[in-house]
């Protein structure tokens, strides 16, 4: 399975997927968290 999983940057995801959507109604910070990582440049591991 680990070939399902790859790293990429947070730029390159979008927080405006349907995935994301009950985190960002569960947890009013998590779009600036988000963010946040996005303008450090960090990197997401993804499925």
């Amino acid at each position: 399975m680990p070939e399902k999983f790859k790293w990429c940057k947070f730029s390159e995801v979008d927080l405006n997927d349907d995935f994301f959507t009950p985190l960002k109604e569960d947890y009013e910070e998590f779009s600036d968290w988000f963010l946040k990582k996005r303008n450090l440049e960090e990197n997401a591991l993804v499925f």
